[in-house]
């Protein structure tokens, strides 16, 4: 026979009102007692079934019942099949067919739900800003990396060129006076004239105690 307890009312341990359904089937094993002194036997079963389904549900709290339907089943059937033999019959399945908190509660919990996955998701994007601007600094580190070495590079590079000219200006003007050493009062005359030009043109030349220029051969 074939029995359903419909959208019942049940307290849960952490008294949350649930609303719960359950089928059960079940056979007539002793008729006599089956019938036994009521008008309605299959009210008696069903009035059972619904009693200790909610005796179930109490001792659950709400996860439990709504998530654990297997576990809800087996202890339901325990709890039939200690009073069978009291009713004449034995009961062969039961299954919860339905086990939800109000509506008030179910929309608690959906905006719970929507809180926390407002939170990922901002966790979420703030992540990413970071990883982002991360990004940005180091490129912009490297750019202003590049741009030094570029810098210190170029100046090296000046500098060496400004060291390989002046060598090569002293060796030119160490030649010059020792080719015109020898050439006697015009040599000398035009030793005197490039010093003069020189002394115009480059902070290298200095003077000696008795105000001769003198090359600064440094």
């Amino acid at each position: 026979r074939l029995g359903y307890v419909e959208q019942i009312p049940a307290m849960t341990s952490d008294n949350v009102t649930m609303i719960v359904s359950l089928q059960y089937t079940y056979r007539v094993t002793d008729p006599q007692q089956y019938a036994l002194q009521v008008d309605d036997p299959e009210r008696i079963v069903f009035e059972f079934v619904q009693g200790k389904l909610r005796d179930v549900v109490n001792t659950k709290a709400m996860a439990d019942v709504m998530n654990n339907r297997a576990v809800m089943n087996t202890e339901v059937m325990e709890s039939l099949k200690q009073k069978e033999d009291d009713y004449g019959v034995r009961f062969v399945t039961v299954q919860l067919q339905n086990a939800s908190p109000p509506e008030e509660v179910l929309q608690a919990i959906k905006d719970r739900m929507v809180a926390a996955q407002r939170q990922e998701q901002a966790q979420a994007e703030a992540a990413q800003r970071k990883t982002l601007a991360d990004a940005d600094l180091y490129a912009a580190q490297k750019q202003a990396d590049a741009e030094a070495y570029q810098i210190t590079a170029t100046a090296a590079a000046e500098a060496e060129r400004m060291r390989l000219t002046a060598t090569a200006q002293q060796v030119t003007i160490r030649s010059i006076l020792a080719e015109l050493g020898d050439k006697g009062e015009m040599g000398t005359k035009f030793i005197d004239l490039l010093i003069a030009q020189e002394l115009k043109e480059n902070s290298k030349w200095v003077i000696n105690g008795d105000g001769t220029p003198v090359v600064d051969m440094r």
